[in-house]
């Protein structure tokens, strides 16, 4: 903060440059048109130019589309006609920059004016407008320029550097333009501390009444003024009597006494005024500011002789720091100095910190919590305020300390005139449910059960920010303590003067055009109270509906609530987006954040690997192909990008989080887009690029000109950064400047931080671009953006599933049994062809009757296990008074905003205790069966909830090659987990084997009946949709048939192409921390059910001989019953402390064969089991084995990966 003299003693300005810059000391601007009105001639006299810069201006800019020229080069107007709004920003924005061009931008701007006012108003209104705008202007810029000259000759002297110089500047135009304010409007209520003119009757009786924003300023001014006078002395040497009966004179003889043994001390110091505080403590009031000043730099002298127990203590100034990491040490004063030293404040400013709410309260999962720091100055306060700190690596922000209605904690009643531990009543009240004990023991946590004991009222606790009273009392105590209005800490500097949260000045230039085109009045200002959560979503919706094809985006920030993002992700329907661009998403402690299985999370590039805050998410939905879309890598936490396919040509879109204090993100944006240009021209290839997001923002290019408050030369210049990417990139704005984003949650002012850019040649495929204030997710102020574009995007084709859950397993054995008899199937199998036919007959049948029975599966597209049609109801209405707040958004008044607010409140309440509950009951009703659930969901790891996808793949060849394409990651996966054949056994033709241990038999139907019964049911099916549960409960049914097609499999020796087809699904492997290697993924075989009854059948037969004629080694384990992998360790425990006993050495190899399955030579296997004495006849016991790895074919299936592999392609 830079400190200036006091504002009201004259309002001086400084001048900025090297050195001192004399501006015109008048400059009148133009000549006012004459207008002939119907019936009457009017002309008006051309006003005199004395300047010689206005005269050069006069001849420079004699067109509008000069002076239009000159102002869009300044960028001091927008594009299009001229309008009011843009003449309003632009006299803000040219007074801002007053200079030697003033002359040359202000008799541009008159041209403007004349155009602007000629187009909103008829030909008599626009003289008379123009005629008084002009006045205005040339009473604004005499002012300003008289007093940038006094100032510009006082300060000179003083001022050394010129940043300070360009500081000493602005603080003087903005204080000369506030006087002109009222010199033109009479009394204003400027944004500065009040200063008064010289007290004349005749100014009295024709001013109007102060305004209250002007009254409560005036009454901050003066208590301000009455504490700069003012010291608190503790420990005041008072006689026998009560501190509270000793009179003020008393008081007053005896700090004079005491300050006559005061050396060296200021002519004239003495006190005024005194009284006694309830503490004991003595206020003492000198006759001027700088003696209270002298008496706190020099208290130890004054002390010294006041009394042994005396101490002057200094005024605290109270700053709140919020989400301060746990692991800092507030205690630690090496510290603070540290932090002192970095902000550039004086060394021991902060004298105490401490955390607000106790550290033995803290929740167990608690990561951040607020500070409480006391200063010493206000300049370092306001310092702390304004430019944030640092503290345990995070950057944290800072706010005053606001006064606040006392409630006691055991009666709870407001401005009782004691604490809990001085309250009369007997027994504590709840400040949760009002029953009789302590809150801290209150279990009721549903808000149905909440009684508030203030205003006797359910539905919300005592402590609630939401209650009534307390909101009443809220009020009371911002007008006790105007001063809470302001957002710093009160000092000389006219920037301490801001009010809080950026409400718009009055008083100003703003107020004399609002007055003069009669423009609405400004919301009224509140105070920003509670934890309510801002937001910004953005969803980006491409979807490829015909015709025509178009694409959706909305755009939101959640500021890493849960309950805005669980609320967006069910109001966001799938079927309606495509893409959910999100901003300050919820991340949990596992830097992961929420979604559903509808859609694919995109985090920004190395999240996992990296300690700052992830502040932006995209969520594809799994609708689009996989194929045409992958992420792109930006180096930074607060971007997230991906590219799509659009024909022939890419579509690049950045999902960007830009922070008010800093153009890291933009830099990091534009250097990929620099990048991804570079790659494209070498393949003459055309971009689409789209940016979005919350970009924190404001310029009167996009912003309305009622928000100039905004338009500070430091946020000009904040944007400017971003207009230049824009500009070298071709980026236009696709949603049309003047819409709000965002509306304030306490003053309701509508801003623009969030926008849309696009490149040209997107913008004419942009059908829609607007915002949706109806769709606001609760716990935000940011409105959803919705942008539609007219795009084709390959979608991915998922197959629908049955639900085997809901089938009439009577109904459906009926329904397989009239398609059997409609198709009769022989009894007798002959050939290979009757085979095909037998079976493709019972495959129809089956299928036939799974259509015909089995309906399909309708999972919702983002509801949760915990969400109940309560929650849905609430949504409504929550949406229904989104519109109607919406709609009355120019009435802050309006009951409709406090509707809106209650609902919002609740429906917030409702989600976090649905979640809680849910998952509460589910553990406290386990069941030995639902135990299960809860381990698999606790097996299954860490997950964000969203759909897997694989990430693109380093070669295992070729590290530094990535496969990005589908069928290229599936070849990499084919050859990872299918190894080539090995070399060819030996001929083993002439080998002469063992007699035969046993002699194989046809399959019965009882076997048949057997391996059916052992099938475990809900388990995935093989390539032909049909699940174990068609066999379990048609088994009577089937098994006659299935006994005939197998018994023929083994006199035919056939074994049909349909059985030797799988699917291999790709799952990662758990607890791995890369998986762009195809060997962190494994694989899982689906074969066709039918084909898995025979190979039990089979297995049953050879399991039963082997067991019987003892064909395995005593120590085999795998596959045998009876025999688990506890009693294989149990044996190798055994035998090693068995060697230990006879003093020998045991040693263990432990192999992992690689593909052991899929690599198995079948010739060999085939000559080991003729070894062990297998029947060789008939050749279907070899089929029942060997054709597990000879002549198979496998389609792998991949999450969001479909590739074909050998035989056919899977696509969803």
């Amino acid at each position: 903060m830079a400190s200036t003299s006091p504002p009201g003693n004259g309002g001086e300005g400084r001048s900025s440059g090297t050195g001192a810059r004399t501006v015109a000391r008048k400059q009148l601007v133009g000549a006012a048109a004459a207008t002939t009105a119907p019936g009457a001639t009017r002309t008006t006299k051309p006003l005199v130019a004395e300047d010689k810069y206005v005269i050069e201006a006069q001849n420079t800019y004699k067109t509008l589309e000069l002076a239009m020229h000159e102002l869009r080069t300044q960028e001091y107007v927008p594009a299009g006609e001229p309008t009011l709004d843009g003449l309003v920003a632009g006299l803000l924005l040219m007074a801002a920059k007053l200079g030697a061009k003033a002359a040359n931008h202000l008799v541009a701007m008159h041209l403007y004016a004349q155009k602007a006012v000629a187009n909103a108003v008829s030909a008599d209104l626009t003289a008379s407008l123009l005629t008084d705008v002009t006045a205005q202007v040339n009473e604004l810029v005499v002012g300003a320029e008289k007093r940038i000259e006094q100032a510009s000759k006082k300060l000179m002297e003083k001022i050394d550097t010129p940043s300070v110089i360009e500081e000493a500047v602005r603080s003087g135009v903005e204080r000369a333009l506030s006087e002109g304010g009222r010199a033109g409007t009479g009394a204003g209520t400027g944004a500065f501390p009040p200063s008064l003119p010289p007290f004349s009757y005749a100014t009295a009786a024709s001013a109007p009444p102060p305004g209250p924003e002007r009254a409560a300023q005036i009454r901050v001014a003066d208590r301000e003024r009455l504490l700069a006078r003012q010291i608190l002395v503790d420990g005041f040497p008072f006689t026998e009597d009560a501190p509270a009966s000793v009179p003020a004179a008393v008081i007053l003889e005896r700090a004079h006494q005491a300050l006559s043994f005061v050396n060296e001390k200021p002519e004239g110091i003495k006190f005024v005024a005194g009284r006694t505080l309830s503490n004991g403590g003595v206020i003492l009031e000198c006759g001027q500011p700088e003696h209270a000043q002298w008496l706190q730099v020099n208290a130890a002298r004054f002390e010294e002789v006041l009394g042994v127990d005396a101490k002057i203590r200094l005024r605290p100034f109270k700053v709140v720091v919020e989400f301060v990491p746990i692991a800092f040490d507030p205690h630690e004063e090496t510290g603070w100095r540290q932090v002192e030293e970095e902000i550039g404040i004086p060394c021991n400013c902060i004298v105490e910190a401490r955390w607000i709410k106790p550290v033995i309260r803290r929740q167990r999962d608690q990561r951040v919590a607020h500070l409480l720091l006391t200063l010493n100055s206000p300049t370092a306060a306001n310092t702390l305020i304004s430019s944030g700190l640092t503290l345990a690596g995070k950057r944290v922000s800072a706010r005053k300390n606001l006064a606040e209605p006392v409630r006691c904690a055991k009666c709870h009643r407001y401005d009782a005139g004691h604490l809990a531990r001085d309250c009369p009543q007997q027994n504590d009240t709840c400040g949760t449910c009002g029953r009789a004990h302590r809150t801290s023991e209150c279990t009721r946590q549903d808000p149905r059960d909440h009684k508030c004991v203030v205003c006797n009222k359910s539905g919300h606790a005592t402590w609630s920010r939401d209650c009534p009273e307390f909101i009443d009392r809220l009020r009371r105590a911002d007008a006790r303590h105007p001063e809470n209005r302001l957002r710093f800490f009160p000092t000389t500097d006219p920037d301490s003067w801001v009010p809080q949260l950026d409400e718009p000045a009055r008083g100003t230039a703003w107020e004399i055009f609002q007055d003069a085109f009669n423009r609405p009045p400004a919301a009224p200002s509140q105070r920003r109270r509670g934890d309510q959560a801002r937001m910004t979503q953005a969803t980006l919706d491409f979807t490829a509906r015909s015709p025509p094809p178009s694409s959706t985006n909305l755009d939101q920030n959640v500021n890493r609530s849960i309950n805005a993002q669980y609320d967006l992700l069910h109001s966001a329907d799938p079927r309606d987006y495509d893409i959910l661009a999100i901003q300050e998403p919820y991340i949990d402690h596992l830097r992961l954040t929420r979604a559903s299985s509808r859609w694919t999370v995109v985090y920004p590039d190395g999240h996992l690997d990296s300690d700052l805050p992830c502040r932006s998410v995209l969520l594809v939905n799994t609708a689009i192909s996989s194929n045409v879309w992958r992420p792109l890598k930006v180096p930074s936490p607060d971007v997230t990008a991906i590219s799509l396919t659009v024909g022939e040509r890419q579509l690049h879109v950045f999902n960007l989080y830009v922070d008010g204090e800093h153009d890291q993100t933009l830099h990091a944006t534009a250097r990929a887009t620099q990048k991804l240009a570079g790659e494209q021209a070498a393949r003459e290839c055309n971009k689409l690029l789209i940016w979005l997001g919350d970009f924190n923002r404001h310029n009167p290019a996009w912003d309305e000109a009622r928000n100039h408050h905004l338009f500070t030369q430091r946020a000009l210049d904040r944007s400017q950064v971003l207009l230049h990417y824009l500009a070298d990139f071709s980026l236009e704005m696709a949603l049309p400047a003047g819409i709000p984003t965002l509306e304030a949650l306490n003053t309701r002012n509508l801003t623009r931080p969030d926008n849309v850019f696009c490149s040209s040649d997107l913008t004419d495929l942009v059908s829609r671009c607007g915002t949706a204030p109806h769709l606001r997710p609760t716990k935000t102020d940011h409105f959803p953006v919705l942008t539609t574009l007219n795009i084709p995007l390959d979608p991915a084709r998922p197959t629908r599933r049955r639900n085997f859950r809901e089938v009439d397993w009577d109904g459906f054995n009926a329904a397989l049994r009239a398609h059997l008899d409609a198709h009769p199937i022989a009894a007798s199998i002959r050939s290979t062809a009757d085979f095909d036919a037998y079976l493709q007959r019972l495959n129809d049948a089956i299928t036939a009757a799974v259509d015909q029975e089995v309906p399909f599966t309708n999972p919702t597209p983002f509801s949760r296990r915990w969400w109940s049609k309560d929650l849905t109801i609430m949504r409504k209405q929550k949406q229904r008074a989104g519109r109607s707040a919406f709609k009355y958004r120019q009435d802050p008044g309006h009951p409709a905003h406090e509707e809106y607010r209650l609902i919002r409140n609740q429906y917030a309440e409702r989600i976090k205790y649905a979640r809680k509950d849910c998952w509460t009951s589910f553990l406290d009703d386990t069941t030995a069966q639902s135990i299960w659930t809860a381990h698999r969901f606790l097996k299954k790891g860490q997950s964000d909830g969203g759909a897997a996808r694989i990430p693109a793949l380093k070669s295992i060849a070729d590290p530094s090659h990535v496969l990005v394409d589908n069928v290229a990651k599936g070849e990499e996966f084919y050859n990872t987990f299918f190894l080539p054949p090995g070399p060819a056994p030996p001929d083993t033709s002439e080998h002469e084997y063992p007699d035969v241990r046993f002699e194989f038999t046809d399959i019965s139907n009882l076997q048949v009946k057997r391996a059916i019964a052992v099938l475990r049911a809900f388990k995935a099916p093989g390539p032909d949709g049909i699940p174990n549960e068609v066999y379990i409960h048609c088994r009577d049914v089937l098994t006659p048939l299935l006994g005939t097609l197998f018994r023929a499999t083994f006199h035919l020796c056939y074994y049909p192409p349909s059985w030797q087809l799988s699917d291999t699904i790709v799952l990662r492997k758990p607890g791995k921390t890369d998986y762009t290697t195809a060997k962190a993924h494994q694989p899982i075989a689906l074969l066709n059910c039918m084909s898995k009854i025979l190979s039990r059948c089979v297995a049953d037969v050879l399991v039963f001989q082997a067991e019987s004629l003892s064909l395995l080694a005593d120590f085999q384990f795998g596959g045998r019953a009876g025999r688990t992998t506890t009693d294989s360790i149990h044996l190798v425990t055994k035998t090693v402390k068995d060697a230990w006993r006879r003093g020998k050495v045991a040693s263990v190899l432990f192999l992992d064969i690689k593909s052991a399955f899929p690599a198995a030579t079948p010739g060999r296997l085939f000559h080991n089991m003729r070894m062990l004495g297998v029947t060789n006849v008939p050749f279907g016991a070899y089929l029942g084995v060997s054709v597990s790895f000879s002549g198979r074919f496998t389609s792998h299936v991949v999450p969001m990966v479909l590739c074909c592999i050998v035989t056919r392609l899977l696509v969803s």
